[in-house]
């Protein structure tokens, strides 16, 4: 059975829409305009990235051996994250004076998890991806960014 190539397949196209804009009159790409709350998208998710590292050693210290079987993943458990903020006292004094705090702190690992479940039936703790996301939730309760919030936690306390 003969079938006729497509074209999306060719590599005459594959080399001018590469997924992004459209070829010009030359065959080369154009980048599509972006606006400003993109380019901060954009700036924010590489900023991210780069955080990565630090952010999951972060996560290895504060998963005290808890794990998912049976592939051993590390998970942080309620109690783990509970005990992962008790030094912010001393970290920070100003920011742990902030009115409903420790409900704050519940409320983010509660719907990380619940999140987590409902996507991948791990109920025994965060998951790197979700306790990130547990943070996340929190910089903004905290009045914190992502920079501050990773040089609090890795900076020791005097």
């Amino acid at each position: 059975m003969a079938t006729s190539a497509s074209p999306l397949g060719s590599q005459e196209f594959r080399a001018t829409h590469n997924g992004f804009g459209s070829p010009d009159k030359g065959g080369r790409r154009k980048e599509p305009a972006m606006g400003h709350s993109e380019a901060l998208l954009l700036q924010s998710a590489a900023h991210l990235r780069e955080l990565d590292w630090p952010l999951r050693a972060i996560f290895s210290g504060a998963a005290r051996g808890a794990a998912s079987p049976p592939d051993g993943v590390k998970l942080v458990t309620r109690e783990d994250f509970q005990k992962f903020f008790e030094d912010l006292q001393v970290a920070d004094p100003e920011l742990c004076a902030a009115p409903g705090l420790p409900a704050a702190i519940e409320r983010s690992f509660d719907e990380a998890l619940q999140l987590q479940v409902e996507n991948t039936k791990i109920d025994g703790g965060l998951l790197y991806w979700s306790f990130k996301a547990a943070l996340s939730s929190l910089t903004e309760d905290l009045g914190l960014n992502w920079d501050k919030l990773i040089n609090t936690l890795m900076t020791p306390a005097l």
